[in-house]
């Protein structure tokens, strides 16, 4: 599960689609369904990703140190 949060912390530093693409892998794998049919969205602090009636935050902070992510059904 750290190491899943560090995957994420480094996506998201380098940036761009990359990152996206990293996120919905990682959500995707997660939520155990294909990432063909994870959504993310890019925020300011953070990403939200959405697939298989889960829905899954990503905060990242302004520091980009600690990342949180939560997992809602």
């Amino acid at each position: 599960m750290k190491a899943a949060v560090a995957a994420v912390a480094l996506a998201l530093i380098v940036g761009g689609c990359y990152a996206s693409a990293q996120v919905r892998k990682q959500a995707a794998n997660d939520f155990g369904c294909p990432q063909d049919e994870i959504v993310v969205h890019q925020l300011n602090a953070g990403y939200i990703a959405r697939g298989c009636k889960k829905l899954w935050r990503l905060h990242r902070p302004a520091s980009n140190i600690h990342l949180t992510r939560k997992i809602c059904a």
